[in-house]
């Protein structure tokens, strides 16, 4: 199921959200990450602990019912495609104090533990099996990216549970129609942009930055680049030397390393410029973008689903990340448990 009314403790979390978007003051929430147009919490769950990324404020249930349509249909066509995707489910909550109505949507999926980040097991792989995590990943890329439907492939992106990659990247549904327009509705997620830079993005970047996500050879280019941003230099000839094997005669020559170094530090995204321009701000004083998503606060990687999760109360994060210096702790997730990360303060 990807779609379902929202359950009370997530209800609960969305008060806790209300009243940090309101005050300014986020103590009361465990905020695992910032993505590039929201921030992804931490919650326990009907199904165990669980992570909610908070998706920008829909117009009305029509526009949110066809967004969870597109939803729904981009995750069974990555499967359909050969892409395993993390579990992931739509649910609403009712946005009662706008005036114009609304709905406010999370995004939820399991909570998994850091090391299961596959960038975490490519750090500590061997070479032999790090080649062939990137042949997998890289057949799955090349599987499923076309004209029509496109994902994002960077390794952050990406987990390893039960022995399998699962792709956990899928609140920006990619998929175009037959004209090569895209069918999701971007105006909800500029609107998570300052006012002003809507117009220039929307004329100028939007189909720029789009355009590398359904193309094969951009999207490895991408991952390639992660690679570096991630400090993983020996990982990248590995990954370039399996890429470029099983590259088609209709791409533009082998990826170099070169070529990789070339990329922006940071993601290329529209909620990058959305990030850049909150930097600094707190929650409170982001006007009308505020009541969309969290600012940004100084990272890079969007954490989804990696959860060092304790409790509610407990400032989390990824050891990548500023927001805190993990130590180690059991965490129930479901019918298991996993190590996770505790915070100890702000670094």
């Amino acid at each position: 199921m990807t779609h379902a009314e929202a359950e009370p403790a997530l209800i609960a979390l969305e008060h806790e959200v209300r009243e940090a978007l309101r005050t300014g003051e986020v103590s009361n929430l465990s905020i695992l990450g910032y993505g590039e147009i929201s921030a992804v919490l931490a919650f326990d769950g009907a199904d165990g602990a669980s992570v909610a990324k908070r998706l920008p404020r829909f117009p009305s249930q029509a526009a949110f019912e066809a967004y969870a349509a597109l939803f729904a249909e981009y995750l069974d066509t990555l499967r359909t495609a050969g892409v395993h995707v993390l579990d992931s489910k739509l649910s609403a909550i009712p946005n009662l104090e706008h005036r114009d109505g609304g709905v406010i949507a999370y995004c939820v999926q399991p909570c998994l533990a850091p090391e299961s980040l596959l960038v975490e097991g490519l750090r500590s792989a061997s070479e032999v099996d790090a080649k062939e995590i990137l042949r997998t990943l890289t057949e799955t890329i090349r599987g499923a990216v076309s004209r029509r439907v496109g994902l994002d492939g960077q390794c952050s992106n990406w987990v390893m549970k039960q022995g399998t990659i699962r792709y956990l990247d899928v609140t920006t549904p990619l998929l175009r129609d037959a004209a090569g327009r895209e069918r999701l509705d971007t105006e909800l997620f500029l609107a998570s942009l300052p006012w002003a830079l809507r117009p220039a993005v929307r004329a100028f970047l939007l189909r720029s930055i789009l355009d590398k996500y359904y193309e094969p050879r951009g999207v490895i280019l991408d991952l390639a680049g992660n690679l570096l941003k991630e400090g993983l230099e020996r990982q990248l000839v590995w990954a370039l030397e399996v890429s470029n094997g099983l590259a088609t005669d209709e791409e533009r020559g082998p990826i170099t390393p070169e070529e990789a170094r070339l990329l922006p530090g940071r993601r290329a995204h529209v909620g990058a410029v959305a990030a850049a321009a909150a930097r600094g701000s707190s929650v409170a004083a982001q006007g009308a973008a505020a009541e969309l998503s969290f600012p940004a606060a100084g990272s890079d990687r969007t954490l989804c689903v990696i959860a060092p999760f304790t409790s509610r109360r407990s400032a989390c994060s990824s050891p990548r990340t500023r927001t805190a210096m993990p130590t180690k702790r059991s965490c129930s997730t479901g019918n298991r448990h996993v190590d996770t990360a505790r915070a100890r303060g702000s670094a």
